[in-house]
Formats: C-alpha cells, structure tokens, sequence
C-alpha cells in the first residue's frame, strides 16, 4: 500500500502520515498548513506540559486536549479544522502560566502561518471542494478555481467518454471506508473522480482497465509507474475493490486495507482539486 502513488503529498505532521487513522488526518496530511498546525500545537503543548504550571493545571491540560481531538474529529471541511487548531494554540499559550522557572515557549497559530501568505487552506479536502450529495441543490457547492465540479467535469467530457464506461458506471456514487469503525461513506461519483485525474500535475494519460470481472481505471504521471483503482459496481454505488500499480493488482481483502486505499484514493484528490484551484 505505501508503494502506491499518484503525485500525492503527505506532509510531515504529529503524527505519521503513512498511517492516518481518519478523515480529519488524512486531510491534514494533504495540507500544509493543517501539518503546520498540527505540528505547531503538539510543540506548545509538550513545551507547556514541561513547564511548572501546578498538578492541577497539567491534569486539566491533559483532560481538555483529549477532548479537543474529539471536537477536531468532528471537522468536516479543513476550514473548520484550521479553526479548531488556531483556538487551540491560543488556549494552550494563554490558559496556563508558568508558577515558576522559565516560561513555556509558545507559537501561535499566526506566526506558525506566517510564511503561507493570506489564503488559509489553499488545498482542501474532497469535502469541503465538492459538493456533497445531501445538500439542496439550490444550495451553492464549494468550488475548485471558482468553478463547480460540474465545469472540471464538462471539461473533460469528451476524454471521460473516450474511456468507454458506461453512463450508469459513471454516474454511480463511490463510497470509502474513511475510518475502521464507521460504515462507508459517499464520495463523489465515478465521472466527477475522472475529471479530477485530468486536473493531475503532468498526467500523460487516464485509462479503463479491467482485471478479475472488476472494472476501473489507472493514472500515469510523468516520471511514475502508471496506477489505479477497481471497483465493484453495486446498484448506482461503487466500492474500491483492488488497487493496481503497473500489471500488478492487489486485492483489498480487509478494512483496514479498505481503509488504506481510502486515504490514498482521497489524497490523489486533493493534489487534483489543488492543481484545479490554480489559476
């Protein structure tokens, strides 16, 4: 699973990207500035934890951080996680004064991002740059270079259907295993996740491929193996199935392989709503 790659970019973050645990991780992974933050935090934190604050103050710092990570976990876009890590940071800086000693350095959330320049999250998860299935459509959806997915899609109309998958294929919802323990969740349609690839940074060709009666397609990028996903095609869903690298397909026997190729699969997105978002 780790050899798998699609010009995708896990940055370093408090906690090994390589094996992400949920959403909001994988998320902060493909972002920037969230590993910034993420990063940040977890210094100001261990910094104030060996501090001189008192027993009580550590004992209620330790409490209040887990409770964060379980209000962060509830984030569904990275503009609700970056607000989650800069209220934090400033708690963490200003809620606990040193009794004695040297102070806690700290760094807030402000000076951590002060080399990104203006825009907050300049690539966003799938979630908060796609529109989502439940909402209305009168509502307006999140947009990728100020366009819908709608436009990145008629974009590359003409290459989608060169691909030769049928329009019940392409109009089924794709569901992950975004996490071990809750049930799959809808992503975005197969047609939408090709329109995306197009948008990849020096992509030379999407293709359909086929292997085991599953059918699916593979990316090859400049300088890189050519790779991608099976699926199983289930009634208007469809579920990754197989991962493929060259001829080389694997088989996702497990959740916790689901999973895996979830966080790849949602990854390869963000790179591409990235490139997409640029003018």
């Amino acid at each position: 699973m780790a050899a798998f790659a699609l010009a995708t970019t896990a940055h370093a973050a408090s906690f090994n990207c390589s094996q992400a645990g949920s959403r909001v991780e994988a998320t902060i992974c493909a972002d920037t500035r969230l590993s910034r933050l993420d990063e940040v935090l977890t210094q100001d934190y261990q910094y104030t934890m060996a501090s001189d604050i008192g027993d009580g103050a550590r004992k209620d710092l330790r409490s209040t951080q887990r409770a964060w990570v379980q209000s962060r976990n509830r984030c569904t876009d990275a503009e609700c996680i970056r607000a989650a890590y800069a209220a934090r940071i400033d708690q963490v800086c200003g809620n606990y004064p040193v009794l004695s000693g040297v102070s806690a350095s700290c760094t807030s959330a402000e000076d951590a991002l002060a080399g990104f320049g203006n825009s907050p999250t300049p690539a966003p998860s799938p979630y908060q740059a796609l529109p989502q299935p439940q909402s209305a459509p009168s509502q307006p959806a999140n947009r990728p270079n100020g366009a819908p997915i709608d436009v990145v899609v008629s974009r590359h109309a003409q290459q989608i259907a060169s691909l030769g998958f049928s329009r019940a294929q392409l109009q089924s919802r794709i569901y992950l295993k975004e996490d071990l323990v809750n049930p799959y969740q809808k992503y975005v349609t197969l047609e939408q996740y090709l329109a995306l690839m197009y948008e990849l940074p020096n992509v030379t060709k999407v293709a359909t491929i086929n292997a085991g009666g599953r059918d699916g397609f593979s990316v090859k990028v400049l300088g890189q193996p050519s790779a991608g996903f099976l699926f199983r095609f289930e009634g208007g869903e469809a579920f990754l199935s197989d991962m493929v690298k060259g001829d080389e397909a694997t088989h996702l026997e497990t959740a916790d392989d689901e999973f895996q190729a979830a966080l790849i699969f949602m990854q390869i997105a963000n790179a591409a709503i990235e490139r997409a978002r640029q003018p």
